[in-house]
């Protein structure tokens, strides 16, 4: 991992020797099956740092789960050379797979090290969204002429939809630190990527929210802290207030009336928030 000493613009320079490794591997492992690769996030916007995921998506000619064991060679290789391969997040989808509402079918799933053929549980237009709108090019053409065009209506749902799925998630005493704080920050980019009209980073979610309500300040702070303590093999100080702050926050945004309008496809766009 990243040291957390490191500047953004070391990280960001580093981060990308990795994504051009990276996509060495990939046209060496599927060649002419690899249509496009792109990063978003906060790579793309120049807001990379030692802690920050590097958000992908990778489009190919076939179904993803025919490219599957290429695909996870390519990464095992990149694995081998590189401290941000366990940064690296994202999808590996086929093209026929795409649509202006999110990804159908089997993806490789790539998250902390890992490559896995699986269900999308996540496949809502956001990360399309995010790719098509801010993403930079590392192969292939712009993301816009690979990926469907996405209505503000699609993207809202979209949204909806994400929030839905993370607050609906089971949490229990052996739910990992590391998971709680993945869940406070899906929490703080959905609701102010709603409100905001647009997808934003895991530091502009944190200072929305926290300018919305202070009672998140702390929950955020010792999110961010888990990522950087992990890292190091720490734990986290006062671990029982953490616990009970992130189940406040999971309780109050399943609270809100818009995780109820999933599905409200007449809606043309956002509503203020309430």
């Amino acid at each position: 991992m990243s040291s957390m000493f490191e500047t953004a613009e070391v990280c960001q320079e580093e981060a990308k020797k990795f994504l051009l490794s990276w996509r060495k591997q990939l046209i060496g492992a599927i060649g002419k099956d690899l249509l496009g690769l792109y990063v978003y996030g906060s790579y793309a916007r120049g807001g990379f740092g030692p802690h920050s995921d590097l958000d992908f998506l990778g489009i190919v000619k076939p179904e993803a789960s025919e490219v599957f064991s290429r695909v996870a060679d390519a990464y095992s290789r990149v694995t081998a050379t590189s401290r941000y391969a366990e940064q690296l997040e994202g999808e590996i989808v086929g093209q026929s797979q795409l649509t202006s509402a999110g990804m159908n079918g089997r993806v490789v799933i790539f998250y902390k090290g890992s490559a896995d053929l699986m269900k999308n549980q996540y496949s809502t237009s956001v990360p399309l969204y995010s790719c098509r709108t801010y993403g930079q090019v590392l192969f292939g053409p712009p993301a816009e002429s690979l990926i469907p065009p996405i209505s503000e209506s699609l993207l809202y749902n979209g949204l909806k939809q994400a929030l839905r799925n993370i607050v609906g998630e089971k949490i229990t005493e052996d739910t990992s630190d590391r998971r709680r704080s993945r869940i406070v920050f899906g929490i703080a980019r959905c609701l102010a990527s709603i409100v905001l009209q647009d997808t934003v980073t895991r530091e502009v979610a944190s200072s929305w929210l926290c300018t919305f309500d202070e009672q998140f300040q702390y929950v955020l702070n010792v999110a961010q802290e888990v990522r950087i303590r992990e890292d190091l093999g720490e734990i986290v100080i006062e671990r029982p207030r953490w616990v009970r702050e992130v189940d406040i926050m999971v309780d109050w945004a399943r609270s809100l009336p818009l995780i109820d309008l999933v599905g409200d496809e007449s809606h043309s766009g956002p509503r203020p928030f309430p």
